[in-house]
């Protein structure tokens, strides 16, 4: 959700001020409160305007037991790798340098030699030059995209003698009905807004400077039709995550026009991410933050629910205390450590240790994952659990701090929810961090930056579902563009039985089988 920072209370001095040491002791610390309160508002705001985006407090920069703690995990980490001969280092990210990348899908050959017969010539033997080899160099070269418009032409037929009876040949059955939009261009459009968060006006002026003039009244009447006939495959979607062992989620503002009033509402996309059997990324857009739209979303879940520290889920959980079933609560470490960073730029040095702990709890999954879940979850009891005891006994010194400190609000946010924080080392499926969620939630916040607001509540319902489909694809590593061309050319005549085909895991699972399958060449005659 997006971050939040204490409110700082109101004080007003006291007229005339007090004269007895108690209440001006009482004034004092009501001060001093407020003082910390706008000291943790100034340096937020100024993190989040001026500073990194993520946790970047490099291992180098601890002291103390937390610097000890992470050198020795890390010592005996590398180890462990080394044994059995894992790299856990980033991967290099292709497409640099200065060569042209392999994956263009069309190659042409263009040959280049002398012809002009005075430059063959040798200059010492005067015999023109044969050739002796040849030297290759590749280059991309951009196609502009082609449009072109299709005659159907629908043939009618009747009985020669009575000439009644007619029958009518029929075209394919389109996305839109009595649309002129083409599948193709459709899944066009829809990835150019959502996966390359081109605003609707822009589109506009390229399909102009193409020679084709489209409104972005028609392209927006388009993207809402499209996303009514793709809800199926959404509404699938979300059936099959919440029959999985966990869900992580997140949420971020989205700013709707009202319809009628012309003023702008704050409303929500809150974004739910399924495991590993069951990959998919959805989003859901509301009118407003309440935490009946996750409730609603999540009904019936029981599995884990990893979040971030807001209460908005709290309907989701289960309750001993209201006697309420639901899901199991999971949270993120790598909020937590952003606290403790926050303390520590607050000149805390307590802060060390924590951070110090945390950094361990990453560099051990680094290694971790790279497991089986069985070993992941032997690594997590030996390494990680035993760190977090310790950790434990020592929030437990901390949170009797009187002082109002950054320190202290990072220790109760901790011990808060320390069984949640704790889900992970018996459940290898699980991550320590939410980290996943918001970068889900990034394509929206670009596309926000862009578009600034959605049209309508029911504009902001159509995204949801379009986002959907093309973030799933994109991490699954589909190119949403041919994935929507293909489902919209045949989600028409398809059968709700046979809905599954069109999920985007299983469609890239039958494509690729089909693509492996042996051209069989026709026998000679």
């Amino acid at each position: 959700m997006a971050k939040t920072t204490p409110k700082a209370i109101l004080i007003a001095l006291p007229s005339p001020l007090p004269r007895k040491i108690a209440p001006c002791h009482t004034l004092i610390f009501q001060l001093y409160h407020r003082i910390q309160v706008l000291e943790k508002q100034k340096r937020r705001k100024n993190r989040d305007d001026f500073g990194r985006s993520s946790a970047q407090t490099s291992a180098d920069t601890l002291e103390g037991p937390g610097k000890e703690i992470y050198d020795e995990i890390a010592a005996a980490i590398t180890a462990e790798e080394q044994k059995r001969g894992i790299t856990t280092s980033a991967k290099a990210h292709g497409g640099g340098g200065r060569k042209a990348p392999h994956s263009a899908k069309e190659e042409t050959t263009e040959t280049h030699k002398i012809s002009d017969p005075v430059e063959l010539l040798c200059p010492c033997c005067n015999v023109a030059r044969t050739p002796m080899g040849f030297a290759v160099s590749y280059q991309l070269e951009h196609i502009p995209a082609r449009y072109k418009r299709i005659k159907h032409v629908e043939f009618q037929y009747s009985c020669p003698k009575c000439r009644s009876n007619v029958i009518q040949a029929s075209k394919p059955l389109q996305p839109i009905d009595k649309g002129y939009a083409g599948p193709a261009l459709l899944a066009h459009v829809i990835t150019s807004k959502v996966a390359h968060h081109l605003p609707l006006y822009r589109q506009e002026k390229i399909f102009a400077n193409l020679g084709v003039p489209i409104h972005r009244s028609t392209m927006s009447r388009w993207l809402k039709q499209a996303a009514d006939e793709l809800t199926v495959i959404y509404d699938r979607m979300r059936v099959l995550i919440l029959q999985g062992r966990f869900i992580y989620s997140d949420g971020t503002g989205m700013p709707y026009i009202l319809k009628g009033s012309g003023q702008t509402q704050h409303g929500c996309i809150w974004f739910f991410g399924g495991d590993v059997q069951h990959p998919y990324k959805l989003y859901l857009f509301s009118e407003n933050e309440s935490g009946d739209h996750p409730w609603k979303f999540l009904k019936g879940f029981k599995g884990f629910l990893l979040t971030d520290g807001t209460n908005k889920y709290n309907q989701v959980l289960e309750s001993e205390e209201e006697t309420r079933a639901g899901a199991i609560s999971a949270k993120c470490w790598a909020h937590v450590y952003r606290m403790y960073e926050d303390a520590k730029r607050a000149e805390e040095k307590l802060a060390d240790y924590a951070m110090g702990v945390i950094k361990s709890l990453f560099r051990i999954e680094r290694f971790a994952l790279t497991l089986s879940e069985k070993e992941c979850v032997a690594v997590r009891r030996q390494y990680s659990k035993p760190i977090l005891d310790r950790f434990k006994i020592w929030l437990d010194e901390q949170k009797d701090t009187g002082a109002p400190t950054s320190l202290a609000d990072a220790v109760k946010y901790t011990l808060n929810h320390w069984t949640a924080l704790m889900q992970f080392v018996d459940n290898a499926f699980l991550k320590i961090h939410n980290n996943d969620s918001e970068n889900a939630l990034r394509p929206v916040v670009i596309g926000r930056n862009n578009w600034m607001f959605a049209g309508s509540a029911a504009g902001g319902k159509a995204s949801a579902v379009l986002t959907s489909l093309v973030q799933t694809c994109l991490s699954l590593g589909i190119n949403p563009e041919e994935y929507l061309t293909d489902v919209l050319i045949r989600l028409p005549g398809t059968p709700h039985t046979k809905i599954d085909h069109l999920l985007p895991d299983q469609w890239k699972a039958l494509r690729d089988q089909a693509n492996k399958q042996p051209v069989v060449q026709p026998l000679s005659a």
